[in-house]
């Protein structure tokens, strides 16, 4: 058995498990956790942050970059890497799917090798520190629970492995330090 095959059933073998550990109260908890809506009162405490900490072009160029930084994130996670690796997602294995429990019947699309959740919240996070750490040092604290609690959601639901998130989140610090060194030239 070749290394990526013993990295593959581990793979499944985590995701049974934090799949597994399913509870009513809880399966509604994860899937509000991975709906867009959730991140909303963040996304608006980010920007008051943003314009309390820089002037408004500022501000305004930091909010630009970043969902632009997101789009980006979301376009190659999706269009790029899903679509040219076409790894299953734990809910379209034929191998693990009968194992799963599945919040609502959502099963997510058919690939899931990177997760665009896993990408985009790395994004949003590390941004928002590098963006915010002179004035908020201790606020990475938050904002890695605030990525992992989505990241892990994705999990619960049986639509991601574990790989496919630490995938997403490469992809994301990828992207974020680009684009963190794009705005500290503009700004220079």
């Amino acid at each position: 058995m070749s290394w990526f095959n013993s990295l593959e059933i581990l793979d499944q073998k985590i995701t049974i498990f934090l799949n597994g550990s399913h509870v009513t109260f809880i399966d509604s908890i994860m899937w509000a956790f991975s709906k867009p809506i959730f991140g909303l009162p963040f996304y608006i405490l980010f920007i008051y942050l943003f314009f309390r900490n820089y002037n408004a072009k500022n501000a305004f160029t930091i909010i630009l970059l970043m969902g632009l930084t997101v789009g980006l994130g979301d376009f190659i996670a999706h269009e790029l890497v899903k679509e040219t690796i076409q790894r299953y997602r734990p809910s379209h294995n034929l191998e693990i799917s009968h194992q799963l429990n599945f919040v609502n019947n959502y099963k997510g699309g058919q690939f899931g090798f990177v997760s665009n959740h896993a990408t985009n919240m790395s994004v949003v996070g590390l941004l928002t520190f590098l963006f915010l750490k002179k004035t908020y040092p201790k606020s990475w604290i938050y904002l890695v629970i605030f990525v992992l609690t989505i990241s892990y959601s994705r999990i619960y639901l049986g639509v991601h492995y574990l790989s496919d998130i630490f995938g997403g989140w490469i992809l994301g610090i990828i992207l974020s330090l680009c684009s963190y060194r794009i705005f500290k030239n503009l700004i220079s």
